[in-house]
């Protein structure tokens, strides 16, 4: 089984349902040195859960560009790059995101609204010495 590593750069939230519980969002990453993005569908629920099934849908998606590009009948392992940081990372941006929705602040008449809607994962201020050259190059 061979194994890649996927580094998430950003993520944007393109649109949120409170109907139906659904954000929909484009990420940003890199695999196999090429920079990709995806378009993908979460669920509205609590943070931990988020993350969980943000992470588990890249990885699917991943794997199965992988054995597009690659040899069908392999199977691939994909790992993600700094994941305990990312998880956090992630975590905290899911749960500003409900803070937004959840606002008891907002105004009556006023629609649920989210203003956070990009993530960078390394930000400009942040040293990112650590991660390999053609990463940093993102």
């Amino acid at each position: 089984m061979e194994k890649y590593e996927v580094t998430l750069i950003a993520l944007d939230i393109r649109r949120w349902d409170l109907e139906s519980m659904r954000l929909s969002l484009t990420t940003y990453y890199v695999i196999q040195e090429e920079e990709k993005s995806q378009q993908l569908e979460l669920s509205i629920t609590q943070p931990p859960e988020m993350v969980e099934e943000f992470l588990g849908k890249i990885r699917v998606s991943c794997q199965k560009k992988l054995k597009n590009s690659e040899n069908e009948d392999q199977d691939f392992e994909v790992l993600m790059n700094n994941e305990t940081f990312l998880r956090q990372k992630l975590y905290n941006y899911f749960r500003r995101i409900l803070g937004e929705l959840n606002n008891p602040k907002r105004k009556k008449g006023y629609p649920k609204m989210i203003f956070t809607t990009h993530l960078d994962i390394y930000n400009e201020n942040q040293d990112i010495s650590f991660l390999p050259p053609v990463i940093q190059f993102y």
